[in-house]
């Protein structure tokens, strides 16, 4: 009888340890969500740790995770777990950032309307560490009689095509200029302190799947 009530008290321990273990993990389970959600009900998420999926970019007093729209977080400090060398690597890539969400007016100028502070994680996404600026991949070109035409995918797979004068809304206004067999050239429009400017830019098709 003592072996069997030993046994029971060694399977009750044991259950109880794995319980509190799971609940632990879940208990530090990070959410997985992007920009437009995190700004569309920022209170919901403000001091949470959570997982963020966005273009990450850094200029001159500009450190900003986007949605590739006017959607924009302001990426603060980095914990000891992710160096500045880190996020400096992963300059103009579809990124994920793990760290603490925190609202409110942030970053230079107070411009943003929330920050992502002592960050854990910084990635570029699988196959997205040379990011365009326009936050899509250039996939194809079709070059056609009746209109040339660009296929852009964005990090979920998903596509479509734009043809020349598509206009890209954002942070600065892109749009196609020239769609030709082997690369896109766009205008962007952007204001500095010498007022607006406006520049070409090009994007290169890796492989070409136009018929000439």
């Amino acid at each position: 009888m003592p072996s069997l009530f030993r046994n029971i008290f060694i399977i009750f321990i044991s259950l109880l340890l794995l319980t509190q273990s799971t609940s632990g993990a879940e208990g530090n389970k990070t959410d997985d969500v992007n920009v437009t959600e995190i700004l569309s009900n920022p209170k919901k998420f403000d001091g949470k740790k959570l997982s963020i999926v966005g273009n990450y970019h850094i200029k001159f007093e500009s450190h900003v995770l986007s949605d590739g729209n006017r959607n924009r977080l302001w990426v603060g400090r980095p914990s000891e777990y992710a160096t500045l060398s880190d996020i400096n690597e992963v300059n103009n890539s579809r990124s994920r950032v793990i760290g603490t969400f925190i609202s409110g007016r942030s970053g230079h100028l107070g411009r943003y309307p929330g920050r992502i502070e002592n960050i854990t994680h910084v990635k570029a996404l699988s196959g997205w560490t040379e990011f365009s600026p326009l936050g899509f991949k250039l996939e194809g070109i079709i070059i056609s009689p009746i209109g040339n035409n660009a296929l852009f995918v964005d990090s979920r797979g998903k596509g479509w095509t734009v043809k020349e004068g598509h206009f890209f809304p954002g942070i600065i206004s892109k749009k196609v200029k020239r769609i030709l067999k082997d690369r896109i050239i766009f205008i962007e429009e952007f204001e500095n302190y010498k007022g607006i400017e406006v520049r070409e830019f090009e994007m290169v098709l890796e492989k070409n799947f136009g018929i000439d």
